[in-house]
């Protein structure tokens, strides 16, 4: 599926990956307000095609991915650049204390796919699947800074190539919330 996009157009994705009605009108009423927000989500279904079906027309908000670049230039550039002809920006993880500020207050959903392994010295440990896990601290700690809401989009496949996707708010107030909570509550949805 992931060498599909290469050469998909953006209607074929949005007839495979539907987005729950909700949550469209919920991007829509966060743009008319101008209202970033974080969205945290897990390696599940098909995150690449999710992120492609999240275009700011379709959804309202422009999706911004935090990720970490490929050390290989060319797969870089293949990789990064079929994520950005659906009209996602990148934002690599290094750079993100300075980039997120900058895009604030134009309606952005900064994704953070955050179940990677998380360099065991700077995580939140938690008990995931019965397992003892390193999870990343990212995303609420921008919550926290800039007051921005948390949502957990679940992915769910559908059939054969299809998936639907679902926004579910974790908080509008993030800042009432322990950091390491807000991270144990994303954990909790993704297991």
């Amino acid at each position: 599926e992931t060498v599909k996009e290469l050469s998909a157009p953006s209607a074929f994705i949005d007839a495979h990956v539907e987005i729950d009605p909700a949550s469209l009108a919920l991007g829509h009423e966060l743009k008319a307000r101008n209202q970033d927000v974080i969205a945290v989500m897990g390696h599940m279904g098909n995150w690449e095609w999710v992120g492609a079906a999240c275009r700011a027309e379709r959804i309202g908000l422009q999706i911004a991915v935090l990720y970490a670049p490929l050390h290989h230039p060319d797969f870089e550039r293949l990789i990064a650049g079929m994520r950005r002809r659906h009209g996602i920006e990148l934002i690599p993880s290094r750079r993100a204390t300075r980039v997120i500020p900058e895009q604030l207050g134009r309606g952005c959903l900064f994704t953070f796919i955050a179940d990677q392994a998380a360099h065991p010295a700077h995580a939140y440990w938690t008990t995931f699947l019965n397992q003892p896990t390193a999870v990343f601290r990212g995303a609420a700690y921008f919550a926290r800074e800039y007051d921005l809401p948390v949502a957990y989009l679940s992915v769910r496949k559908a059939g054969r190539g299809r998936y639907t996707v679902a926004a579910d708010m974790i908080t509008d107030h993030p800042r009432e919330w322990p950091a390491d909570a807000l991270t144990e509550a994303f954990v909790r949805r993704l297991e």
